[in-house]
């Protein structure tokens, strides 16, 4: 696949990522489910490749690098045009070609024109609040583990030797305010439900704040937390960074 994540961000850089292995068992790659997918629903025409190494192909079309360059003569990524520091005139994508501050599109839309801040609808200053009194903290989550992307690569030995349990990560503070220390086992809750993890005691997160990781299952599954109504009016994303919950140590029998 064309490796643009993370790294290479805003940097006109490319470098491809090899396979490691072909799909297991009755696992699909990403293309062929999309391209299934499509199939039923009568879009095929949007998927016209018949392997990952065409659609890829198609990608690079316009930086002009072939595929093989990236794969045999270049693996380890090369630039495909001049990093520029200036922004030449019309480059802007809008209707005035300048960086605009009043959206036609949002008025269109029936939203305001000017940016506006937007209370989330379930937050220590909403009117909500008064039915959330029992979830002093505010729920932060998708934490990223080192080891694992997503809910992935969890079954591999190796890694859950790293990363063996899921961290609710907490300031001192916090933790000494709800008598919680290093390592102790803790459910957190909100509204929609509550998980089993062990606290992280850290310096690094704001006092107030309790920060679940993403991608664990069971009953340390972050989405048994989060609540699908609660969305952004506009383009309707989920709020998954300012959810109220509690934080408690527990015992838990293993």
């Amino acid at each position: 696949m064309a490796y643009n994540y993370n790294v290479c961000h805003c940097i006109p850089y490319l470098m491809l990522r090899k396979k490691c292995i072909e799909p297991y068992e009755e696992s699909w790659s990403e293309l062929k489910l999309f391209t299934e997918l499509a199939k039923r629903l009568g879009l095929e025409e949007y998927f016209p490749w018949a392997s990952e190494e065409e659609l890829v192909a198609f990608e690079l079309g316009q930086t002009g690098f072939s595929f093989d360059y990236l794969l045999n003569e270049k693996p380890e990524g090369d630039y495909y045009q001049q990093k520029s520091y200036t922004i030449p005139d019309g480059t802007f994508k809008t209707p005035s070609k300048k960086i605009e501050i009043y959206s036609d599109a949002m008025q269109q839309a029936g939203f305001d024109p000017l940016p506006t801040y937007l209370e989330p609808l379930k937050s220590p200053q909403s009117k909500k609040y008064r039915d959330l009194k029992k979830y002093p903290l505010i729920l932060g989550t998708g934490n990223r583990s080192y080891y694992y992307t997503h809910s992935q690569h969890r079954n591999i030995d190796a890694l859950n030797g790293q990363d063996p349990h899921p961290m609710a990560e907490l300031s001192r503070n916090t933790a000494k305010d709800f008598g919680i220390k290093q390592g102790d086992d803790v459910s957190v809750s909100t509204d929609r439900g509550t998980v089993f993890m062990k606290a992280s005691v850290v310096d690094c997160v704001a006092d107030g704040i309790v920060f679940v990781p993403h991608g664990w299952s069971g009953q340390a599954n972050a989405n048994l937390l989060t609540d699908a109504k609660c969305r952004e009016p506009i383009l309707g994303y989920p709020d998954m960074k300012s959810l109220m919950c509690a934080i408690k140590s527990v015992e838990i029998s293993r």
